[in-house]
């Protein structure tokens, strides 16, 4: 082995991926607005951070569900002494209706070693300023879609969800912008009998608008895959289709980075 490949192995992080729920009063459109200023604000900063991989911001009504994903623990720790992180938090935690939840996930697509080689992609000015983008310059639409799975029939999910995922970004013409499979970790406070035979996995998909959404959902790709999983489902499968991208603002941003782009080619 040499010794390049050696000092990479020895820089892998393990890759924390957190969603954050926030809640804000449906009734108050003010704090909505509020809402959505004050995170667009610490997404924009916390990309800058060296060990994020990722930070996107999506909203349904009164739902705001972050994307968080940073390379390793203590990256994952030091975000949290940021000051944006900490302006963040003392600004909004009056505007929420009810406690923020947190799950936590690990890779499955992009994989670990993937996303610990990648970083938003961002717009640098001549001044290595980030370059703003206008709220409402984007055309794409996001939705999550939580899938539970057979523990026993797990390996061949992903598997075949992996390839839909691929010709996903590579056959739909540049309409799948993003097309990322997490695998649930459970806490203890999680645990109950379902997790004892079942696991969850959550797709992040993003589309360039919402005709490569219809297109993408009519693939033979995509009803292929479909057919070969709904055997292994526990349950029925949910979604959330967000109403509005907060963060990024610039759709050239969710761009997977040459890494996993060279892995889609790859393994295609």
């Amino acid at each position: 082995m040499s010794s390049s490949s050696s000092n990479d192995e020895q820089d892998m992080k393990d890759v924390q991926i957190t969603l954050v729920e926030c809640f804000v009063s449906n009734a108050d459109e003010n704090s909505r607005e509020k809402m959505t200023t004050e995170t667009r604000r610490n997404a924009r900063e916390s990309i800058m951070e060296l060990e994020n991989a990722r930070f996107d911001v999506l909203r349904t009504k009164d739902q705001f569900v972050l994307v968080e994903i940073f390379k390793g623990k203590e990256a994952l720790s030091e975000h949290k002494n940021e000051p944006h992180y900490k302006n963040w938090n003392k600004n909004v935690e009056s505007l929420m209706s009810k406690p923020r939840a947190k799950r936590s996930y690990k890779p499955v697509f992009p994989t670990n070693e993937d996303w610990n080689r990648v970083n938003t992609p961002l717009q640098i000015d001549e001044n290595g300023q980030q370059i703003e983008v206008l709220e409402g310059s984007g055309t794409s639409v996001a939705c999550h879609v939580t899938i539970t799975v057979h523990k026993k029939d797990c390996a061949a999910f992903e598997k075949i969800s992996i390839e839909n995922a691929i010709s996903s970004k590579l056959e739909e013409d540049g309409g799948c912008l993003r097309f990322d499979i997490f695998k649930r970790i459970f806490s203890e406070a999680d645990e109950n009998d379902e997790n004892d035979s079942a696991e969850e996995y959550l797709f992040a998909e993003v589309f360039r608008d919402s005709q490569a959404q219809t297109f993408h959902a009519q693939t033979q790709h995509s009803q292929n895959w479909k057919t070969k999983v709904e055997p292994m489902m526990a349950k029925a499968r949910t979604w959330i289709q967000f109403d509005q991208v907060v963060f990024p603002t610039d759709d050239t941003m969710w761009a997977d980075g040459d890494a996993c782009e060279e892995a889609c080619e790859m393994a295609w």
